[in-house]
């Protein structure tokens, strides 16, 4: 979304998680 980049940054973040949980 080139309105809400923030949202993108976001799904990426989500994404890595993941892929890679960090608890």
């Amino acid at each position: 979304n080139v309105d809400m980049p923030i949202l993108q940054t976001l799904s990426e973040h989500i994404t890595a998680s993941s892929a890679v949980p960090l608890k």
